[in-house]
């Protein structure tokens, strides 16, 4: 995790699997997305469990429940989706689902079966 600490995605004790699932999303997804961008990444919410999940309206079946996904802003960057969408195409960074919303964005990666889904729900 060269960008990232673990406290970034939970303040809460983990199981193993989550860790190495977060470790996995940043090597993979996260860390090459921050060195291409030469932008900070804030990391709003990461690793989830259960009741916290349902306290923010989290979908039942999210990735965060898993370590496997990662929502975030880029603070001051004036076009921060865009920035995002042209790194991620460009260097062709393995995800399962971009969900561009208006104030943040998700981003969650599969070892296996990335769908490479872009949901905008800005509008």
């Amino acid at each position: 995790m060269e960008n990232f600490k673990l406290s970034e995605f939970s303040n809460r004790p983990m199981p193993e699997a989550i860790r190495q699932n977060i470790e996995k999303l940043v090597r993979h997804l996260l860390d090459p997305l921050r060195n291409a961008l030469g932008y900070p990444v804030q990391i709003t919410s990461g690793y989830r469990n259960a009741e916290h999940n349902r306290r923010v309206g989290g979908v039942f079946n999210s990735d965060h429940l898993r370590g496997c996904a990662a929502d975030f802003i880029l603070p001051g960057h004036p076009a921060p989706a865009e920035a995002v969408l042209r790194v991620i195409r460009a260097n062709r960074l393995p995800y399962d689902q971009l969900i561009l919303y208006k104030t943040f964005m998700h981003l969650s990666y599969r070892e296996e079966g990335n769908r490479g889904m872009i949901i905008d729900k800005r509008v």
